[in-house]
């Protein structure tokens, strides 16, 4: 596939998620701080997503059902996702990859990816920033 046809798809894809009425969030950890306690990760990631949960529970409710697209990958987000949101609500769904909303999936990853690289950067550049100051 060359390069005109990947940012075919990229395009058509961002036009679907703009198009879409999609509502999300992402809790991004710098996991470095948690490299030796994978217990304070599980608990940052809890108290993030309940924070995220307090402060819009309201307009969760409002929802006829609310969808997770999560596949299922890391087995302590898994837990952390079905613990919180089951005990919170019962109008929760959680999707895996299927064909038939395997673009809704997709969006997901676009969203993440395009949260995720802003902080990837600023870590790579404060990285950089800490070699030049040891120069």
């Amino acid at each position: 596939m060359d390069l005109n046809e990947r940012r075919h798809i990229i395009n058509t894809l961002f036009h679907f998620a703009i198009k879409s009425d999609i509502c999300y969030k992402t809790i991004i950890v710098d996991k470095t701080n948690y490299t030796n306690n994978f217990m304070w990760l599980n608990t940052r990631l809890t108290k993030d997503l309940n924070s995220f949960i307090d402060s819009n529970y309201e307009n969760l409710l409002s929802y006829d059902c609310i969808k997770i697209y999560y596949d299922r990958g890391q087995k302590e987000i898994t837990n952390i996702l079905n613990t919180i949101f089951l005990t919170r609500f019962n109008n929760v769904v959680f999707k895996e990859n299927n064909l038939h909303e395997y673009r809704l999936f997709q969006v997901a990853d676009l969203i993440n990816i395009n949260e995720e690289v802003p902080f990837f950067l600023r870590s790579v550049k404060k990285g950089m920033n800490s070699c030049r100051n040891d120069v």
